[in-house]
């Protein structure tokens, strides 16, 4: 079995597609997933706990328009690259100007939890559906940079979940998909796994806005 990353998701679809990215520096936008500890456990040697991180899909994140002066001075938000499923064709005439044009947000420790609903709790983490005009989420757990690989011959994976809240139609899951430990990071995707880049899964879902990054 190859490799996989493990997604913890509260999903609802969303919109159309591109090439790739860059990572988001704006002030304010810094990225800080929140954190989890995951426990590794052996007959013979106990379990030992290894910290991670679960980093949002990018999917989610704003997506904002770039704009560097060239003087030295940093670059800042110029407004939204995608508005109403639709991308700003000003700065996206095609995917490669719309992955030059264009940046992922980072998203702060404070805005998981009140833009997107997730919260670290004792043990774990809780996620709402629902919160302001977000809907959904679904989380990758990381370690770094990078997507954490689960490699699972000859062992097993467990997790508790608590469904007694989870109103009836809600699709809450963990699942594992293959995708690339950097999350496509290169050529014109300069975010990659860090700000939740790369996925993909057997339904072929439509409505992806990074393909290949």
């Amino acid at each position: 079995m190859a490799p996989a990353a493990v997604v913890v998701s509260v999903l609802s679809l969303l919109g159309r597609l591109a090439v790739a990215q860059q990572a988001g520096t704006v002030a304010g936008n810094i990225e800080k997933p929140p954190p989890v500890a995951l426990s590794q456990c052996t007959k013979a040697a106990g379990c030992t706990i290894e910290q991670a991180n679960l980093t949002l899909d990018a999917n989610w994140r704003w997506i904002y328009k770039v704009q560097c002066p060239g003087n030295g001075q940093p670059c800042s938000s110029a407004g939204n690259c995608f508005n109403a499923g639709q991308w700003d064709a000003s700065v996206c005439q095609d995917p490669e100007a719309c992955a030059e044009n264009c940046a992922v947000a980072g998203v702060g420790a404070a805005k998981y939890q009140s833009t997107y609903g997730v919260t670290p709790i004792p043990g774990g983490v809780e996620l709402k559906f629902v919160t302001g005009q977000n809907i959904g989420s679904r989380l990758y757990v990381s370690i770094g940079e990078a997507y954490k690989m689960f490699r699972l011959k000859n062992r097993e994976f467990t997790f508790d979940v608590d469904s007694s809240n989870l109103p009836c139609g809600l699709n809450g899951a963990v699942y594992f998909v293959e995708m690339p430990e950097d999350g496509g990071k290169g050529g014109t995707n300069r975010a990659g796994a860090a700000y939740g880049t790369g996925y993909c899964d057997a339904q072929c879902p439509h409505d992806v806005k990074f393909m290949n990054g």
